[in-house]
């Protein structure tokens, strides 16, 4: 059972709020599968912040790795309110905690790709430039400071249109944290600009910069550059390994959810459930990160993408 809009007859889409018949063992599935990815967020995302800080290896990819942990840790906490609304089905939270909760996860997704693209332009520069340049800890600073700054800007009309919405059918008053846009607001083309801004053109740059890394790590394994670029052992190899790892799980996890929310903007054919699942797949990225530094630094955690400073010069 579907809501109406009795404004245009139209079925309205309840974001995290199922009102359509579906079997408990759905419900059950899913607040196992957010507490799961919740837990571990907390512990994997807790650990990096941890190991980063006792290691004392203040170089700037690990300011990216903390940034990137911190921003996967605030992100994981709205996974609570979410499995309430599952379970619940109506939304219980009030007004405020739909825009701040919605606006708080924008803004951390956002950051977090930011973040990881800076990570993969730093890891170039270093590696595969010919002055063998590392980024100084000021201009890492620098930049995380206007990744919060763009993250904190961009997702602002999300929270402003995001509210507790009513609907009364069938003598219920069915509640749920749904959008209202301006009709003089483009929404289609807005989230279009977002997901090219924030998903496609970060991707392209990140795929970039690790198949140019690819190809002189392989170059070197063949003897076909100068000596300086033979530094490139098989730390940098396992380096290269945890990068397309990070790519390949950030484009599996977060490409459905942003294909369906573009279909639901501009056909209106996407349900609750489908929402929800791609939305768990993104909220899954937030432990997959901390599982993919341990496997591939495991006897090492304290060089999370170690430049040696005799290697690579700062940028200052």
């Amino acid at each position: 059972m579907g809501l109406i809009d009795a404004s245009n007859n139209e079925t309205i889409f309840t974001f995290l709020s199922e009102f359509d018949p579906h079997s408990k063992d759905q419900t059950v599935i899913e607040v196992t599968f957010l507490a799961t990815i919740f837990m571990l967020a907390l512990v994997g995302n807790g650990m990096i912040l941890v190991t980063l800080m006792r290691s004392k290896i203040w170089i700037a990819t690990n300011y990216f790795i903390i940034n990137l942990a911190g921003s996967n840790l605030i992100f994981a906490l709205g996974i609570p309110f979410i499995a309430v609304t599952r379970v619940k089905e109506d939304w219980v939270f009030g007004d405020v905690a739909c825009k701040l909760i919605t606006y708080v996860e924008f803004v951390c997704g956002v950051s977090s790709i930011i973040t990881m693209l800076a990570i993969s332009v730093e890891r170039y520069v270093c590696v595969c430039t010919y002055q063998n340049i590392k980024m100084s800890k000021t201009v890492a600073g620098y930049v995380i400071f206007m990744s919060w700054l763009m993250s904190l800007c961009c997702p602002v009309p999300i929270a402003l249109t995001q509210t507790e919405k009513h609907i009364i059918m069938h003598n219920r008053t069915y509640v749920f944290c749904g959008v209202s846009w301006e009709r003089s607001f483009n929404s289609g083309v807005y989230l279009t600009m977002m997901f090219v801004l924030f998903f496609v053109i970060p991707l392209l740059i990140i795929s970039l910069n690790y198949y140019r890394i690819i190809k002189l790590v392989r170059n070197s394994a063949l003897g076909d550059v100068s000596n300086n670029k033979k530094r490139i052992e098989k730390s940098q190899k396992r380096l290269l390994e945890m990068c397309i790892s990070l790519v390949l799980a950030f484009v599996l996890m977060c490409l459905p959810f942003f294909i369906l929310s573009l279909l639901g903007i501009y056909y209106n054919i996407i349900t609750s459930s489908q929402f929800t699942a791609t939305f768990i797949l993104v909220l899954a990225n937030t432990c997959i990160n901390p599982i993919i530094y341990g496997f591939f630094n495991c006897t090492h955690p304290g060089n999370w993408f170690k430049c040696k400073e005799k290697e690579c010069p700062q940028i200052t």
